[in-house]
């Protein structure tokens, strides 16, 4: 039986594709991808993409600077943020999604930043969500009717939810400073403090404090020309996302001092092994679902992965 978690993700990775910068260059990355699981395809070979995603967002990158190809690069980074952390959570207790859309209202109520009596902003990004009631909900037979249930059951287990926002950006150097300052204020409204000059973070009685954890994360190509080897720790975009309290990443390789790998992200989930997946599971759905024959695997077909799909 599917669950209402198995059924968002579904809904959550449909609705990447349609995407221009995304599902229109997916067989390039297809390919490249599938090269980079090679033959084996053992759950470490899923958590390892996330070293190479920069790579597979740069396949089809343009010199093409303009506002509108800057927001398509941004939506495909995203993009493909979302996908690889699905893959690798196929058959947890968590979930990604990008946008409004798809995200539980109580969820977006806790993540609103008001000031006095105004909303500023209410939708976030790309976040992961924990929930084992989800995972132990059966689907229902349509979008609609998924998204209400899901509403339904964080409004009762909040306070039993794990959340991460993650902030993705194509470039780093531009944009270190803004996630530094959100950080700050996430930190505040967790702690329950008071933010000064008529701000707040929350409404409709969701707050940030209230849920099983939280973390915000820094995510970046980063697109720079000097790549990865060109960032160091004594750098100041470096440092001011040093804080992030999930932590920041980029899709290389791990430099010790500078940045992580989101193959590293999964960490996270130790501080909090009654709300987060076992961090042993990470990918070992999605690995059974592509050997052929093994007994515990999960409908992937979705993530279009197979190389005729």
């Amino acid at each position: 039986m599917k669950s209402l978690i198995e059924q968002l993700r579904n809904e959550a990775i449909a609705d990447l594709f349609p995407l221009k910068g995304f599902g229109s260059q997916w067989k390039q990355r297809q390919k490249f991808l599938l090269e980079k699981l090679g033959n084996s395809k053992k759950k470490s070979d899923i958590i390892k993409l996330g070293n190479h995603l920069s790579e597979a967002f740069k396949l089809t990158g343009s010199a093409d600077r303009s506002q509108g190809s800057l927001s398509s690069a941004g939506s495909t980074w995203e993009a493909l943020v979302v996908w690889y952390l699905n893959l690798c959570l196929v058959g947890t207790r968590a979930v990604c999604v990008r946008g409004a859309p798809l995200s539980p209202t109580p969820i977006k109520d806790a993540l609103s930043v008001c000031f006095e009596n105004s909303v500023l902003r209410s939708e976030p990004d790309v976040i992961l969500i924990s929930s084992e009631a989800l995972a132990k909900a059966p689907a229902v037979a349509n979008k609609k009717a998924m998204l209400a249930k899901a509403n339904e059951i964080i409004e009762e287990s909040f306070d039993k939810t794990g959340l991460v926002n993650f902030q993705c950006k194509t470039n780093w150097n531009d944009n270190a400073q803004v996630p530094m300052l959100w950080n700050m204020l996430y930190n505040q409204a967790r702690k329950g403090a008071l933010i000064p000059n008529g701000f707040s973070i929350g409404r409709n009685g969701y707050s940030l404090k209230n849920l099983g954890i939280f973390g915000y994360a820094f995510v970046t190509v980063p697109t720079q020309k000097k790549g990865p080897q060109g960032y160091k720790p004594e750098n100041l975009d470096v440092m001011r996302v040093k804080t992030m309290s999930a932590g920041n990443y980029w899709g290389h390789p791990s430099r010790n001092g500078v940045c992580m790998s989101l193959a590293e992200f999964f960490n996270f989930f130790n501080r909090s092994t009654a709300v987060f997946p076992n961090v042993a599971d990470v990918g070992r759905f999605a690995a059974a679902s592509l050997n052929a024959g093994a007994s515990d695997a999960v409908d992937i077909s979705m993530f279009r992965l197979l190389e005729n799909s």
